[in-house]
This record gives structure tokens, C-alpha cells and sequence, in this order.
């Protein structure tokens, strides 16, 4: 899932993740699954309809809202990375410095360095459940203890032996069009892992 402009999806491995994704669309989720509305997944989970949602440590605080779950809700949910020892792991926020003059520039280098250090990160750890972005800061015990599905998933991240970038932004555009718009045919069983395969090569291989 590193590879950017991927051209050809019919390879083993690309197989066999659409066999498996469609077999959980058949066998492990509910009707309303298809067409990837994030709501319907989340209300689905937060009501315990289904065991399991694939999000990111931003969704924790909604097991503790007394407006999204019932109480005692985050004390049932426990953490796991992808199977196969991965995790999803791309920046999704980043900084741009615009300033005219070079003593601003400096200035607002100096903020962002603070903004990213391990003590900032730590305490928007401890005071919002905020991951942290590096994998080498110590947490401690009482930190842990206020936030420990977080503190267990960071855990697991940083013994992944795989991370993912995010495709939406290695992929080529018209084929992130076509995985949308066939999604729905391969998760009802309207198409086959294989042509679902050669949907995305065909698409893919019309970019130069």
C-alpha cells in the first residue's frame, strides 16, 4: 500500500484483499455498510450492532460521550492494529510558513518546533487523548492509566512490523473514481474479485 501510481491490481495480493473484503461485506457487517457512510458505521458500532470498526485513536473520545454512547461504552472496546501486524500510519495535518521576513520565519520555525516536541505532545496525551505523533516518548504510568485504549494502541502501533501510507493520496485519481464507483457492485456480489481487479487496472493504465 506504498507503491504510488499502482497500474496493475491484478496481483495475488490485491485479489485476495477484494475476495476478503467482499466476503466481509456478505458475512461481517450490516446492510447499510455499502456505500461507506462513515455515520452508519460509527452508530452502528456506538450501538453495539456490529464488534468492530477500522478507525483512527480521533474516534475514542466519541466511546465517552453520553450524547453518541451508552455509559460504560469505552470500557468494552479494546484496540488491535490490521491483521498481519499493520497500521495505517500518514501524516494527516502539516504546517506552511508564509512569513515576508526572515525574523518572522525564524520566529514561527520556533512555535512549530515547540508545537511538535515530545513535551507538547505528551501533554495533549494527558490532557485530550491526543496520539502522539513520534514513537519514542515514554509514558507515564498516570498518563496511562487516564487514557489506556489510547496508551494500547500506541503500543501496538510502534511493534507493527507494516505501516500504510494512505492510497487516496498515491493512487491515480480517475482509479480512486472507480474504486467508489464499483465498490458497491463488488460488496453485493455483482462482480467478481477479479474484474473488480481489472476495473482499477483498466482505469489506472489510461494515465501516461
Amino acid at each position: 500500500m506504498n507503491t504510488t501510481n499502482i497500474k496493475d491490481f491484478t496481483t495475488p495480493e490485491f485479489i485476495d484483499a477484494f475476495t476478503k473484503i467482499q466476503k466481509m461485506f456478505k458475512e461481517y457487517t450490516t446492510t447499510d455498510a455499502v456505500g461507506g457512510k462513515y455515520e452508519n458505521g460509527a452508530n452502528n458500532f456506538l450501538s453495539e450492532k456490529t464488534a468492530m470498526i477500522a478507525n483512527g485513536p480521533w474516534m475514542i473520545s466519541d466511546f465517552q460521550d453520553p450524547t453518541k454512547a451508552p455509559a460504560g461504552f469505552i470500557d468494552k472496546v479494546g484496540a488491535a492494529i490490521f491483521p498481519g501486524q499493520g497500521v495505517f500510519d500518514a501524516p494527516m495535518l502539516g504546517f506552511f510558513i508564509a512569513s515576508k521576513d526572515k525574523e518572522h520565519a525564524d520566529a514561527t520555525v520556533t512555535l512549530l518546533k515547540y508545537l511538535t516536541s515530545k513535551e507538547v505532545q505528551l501533554r495533549g496525551l494527558e490532557m485530550v487523548g491526543t496520539m502522539p505523533a513520534s514513537t519514542n516518548i515514554e509514558i507515564p504510568q498516570e498518563v496511562a492509566n487516564k487514557h489506556p485504549l489510547i496508551t494500547e494502541l500506541i503500543k501496538l502501533a510502534n511493534g507493527a512490523k507494516y505501516k500504510y501510507n494512505n492510497y487516496q493520496g498515491l493512487w491515480y485519481p480517475n482509479t480512486l473514481d472507480t474504486l467508489s464507483t464499483n465498490y458497491p457492485a463488488l460488496a453485493l456480489n455483482k462482480m467478481t474479485p477479479q474484474e473488480f481487479a481489472k476495473k482499477l487496472t483498466e482505469a489506472a493504465n489510461k494515465n501516461k
